[in-house]
């Protein structure tokens, strides 16, 4: 009996010894719980903000394409430049003085027979190509840049009708 009695207090020391690591088992594996559940918040972030970048990736065009959409764009702009801009031909030389934008002004009404609703309003205006040296009989182009794009429409219209249009006696 003192054998069982010895072996039972041993039995019972021990059992206190490991009822204190049970506790600090228990106590580490709250804090690795809590420690875990951190984790799991972190990663749902990740997942998030990873899910975010796909959908902004998955929605940007690519490279080529959006290169293709850019020179798209800059042509649109330069043609909407270029709309008001009317090329004259066949006007002789220096018949235009020293104004180019007075004398369309002036010519311009005369040749077309048109009534403008407002003044012809130029922003520039400059002979193409080079000057020559004999202008008697040279004929050359005239290039304007119109401020109102439907006083270009009223002119493109009288281009169309049949009919020379004649510029001092001299058909154009």
């Amino acid at each position: 009996m003192e054998r069982t009695l010895r072996e039972n207090t041993t039995v019972g020391s021990r059992l206190e010894g490991m009822d204190t690591k049970i506790s600090e088992l228990a106590s580490e594996t709250r804090s690795i719980r809590a420690d875990i559940a951190g984790f799991e918040d972190k990663v749902r972030e990740m997942e998030h903000r990873l899910s975010l970048m796909e959908d902004k990736l998955s929605s940007t065009p690519d490279g080529d394409q959006e290169l293709q959409f850019l020179q798209n764009s800059l042509r649109d702009l330069e043609d909407g430049i270029r709309r008001d801009n009317v090329g004259f031909l066949r006007f002789p030389e220096q018949v235009e003085g020293t104004d180019f934008r007075a004398f369309l002004k002036d010519a311009l009404p005369t040749l077309t027979s048109l009534t403008f609703s407002s003044p012809l309003d130029l922003q520039r205006a400059h002979r193409m190509g080079p000057h020559r040296k004999d202008h008697a009989e040279k004929l050359g182009p005239i290039i304007a840049c119109f401020l109102h794009h439907e006083q270009v429409r009223q002119l493109f219209s009288a281009a169309h009708t049949p009919g020379p249009f004649d510029y001092e006696r001299r058909e154009l």
